[in-house]
């Protein structure tokens, strides 16, 4: 997944959960701030005279807002996933594939996966890349020093 669409998932998502509990917390303000009203002259009727007229306008608005929060909350929350979610190693190994090196002989740029030079014919360095920022690591290590991710694409644990 590209960066770009990565960011505006998680624009995307903050704005919806901020939202979304906003919306909720003014729900249950409301409800608590009318919780007698309403629903008792609604029983009142229900019981003496037989009519229930079920919830008025203004209780539905506060389900209503309510259940909109939880939506947007929700839908918030798998926004931040899609946008903080790291990539799996198959998708770094792909992005590793489109980057460039640089040839220490003719100093121009080459595909990180070439053997050879494209534009000089020289055998490239073999170079253990980060899978997750593409910078060189040693060897002997087992995980990039620049981002923390592991050195190797083919490491299991």
């Amino acid at each position: 997944m590209n960066t770009n669409k990565k960011k505006g998932f998680k624009i995307a998502g903050w704005i919806c959960l901020v939202v979304g509990i906003i919306l909720i917390i003014s729900a249950i303000s409301q409800a608590n701030s009318c919780a007698g009203q309403f629903s008792q002259f609604s029983r009142g009727l229900s019981n003496s005279w037989g009519y229930d007229p079920g919830p008025s306008d203004y209780e539905k608005s506060i389900i209503f807002t309510s259940v909109l929060g939880w939506v947007l909350a929700i839908s918030g929350g798998i926004l931040l996933y899609l946008g903080y979610k790291k990539e799996t190693n198959e998708n770094a190994s792909a992005r590793i594939a489109n980057w460039k090196i640089r040839c220490e002989k003719c100093d121009r740029l080459t595909d990180s996966t070439a053997v050879f030079c494209e534009h000089c014919g020289e055998k490239i360095a073999e170079k253990n890349l980060c899978p997750n920022c593409g910078s060189e690591i040693s060897k002997s290590s087992a995980f990039c020093m620049k981002c923390g991710q592991r050195g190797r694409l083919d490491c299991k644990e």
